[in-house]
């Protein structure tokens, strides 16, 4: 996800503060989080869950999607990047 924000910002790695944790530390951060009123921390849960070891987060690799069946077409990385981008850039998500 960060190198398609570099190809779609024309950035790179020394553009941006980089912090590493793992998914499994991030799940349980946003279930702690949740437990003490901050709704935001079951979205970092939910978000981290997809990642952790056998959360199911990867849904091509050894598996075909159905994507064709239901007339859906494929969707870059970048060109989904660049929409996201977008929405933050024109306010979506602050508050107040």
């Amino acid at each position: 996800m960060l190198e398609s924000l570099h190809r779609v910002l024309s950035t790179s790695d020394q553009d941006w503060e980089i912090t590493y944790q793992s998914s499994a530390e991030r799940y349980e951060e946003g279930v702690e989080e949740f437990k003490e009123g901050k709704r935001e921390g079951i979205v970092k849960a939910m978000y981290a869950r997809v990642f952790k070891e056998g959360g199911r987060g990867d849904y091509e690799t050894g598996r075909v999607l159905d994507n064709g069946r239901l007339g859906l077409e494929v969707e870059g990385l970048d060109e989904a990047t660049k929409r996201v981008v977008g929405m933050v850039k024109e306010g979506f998500g602050r508050k107040g």
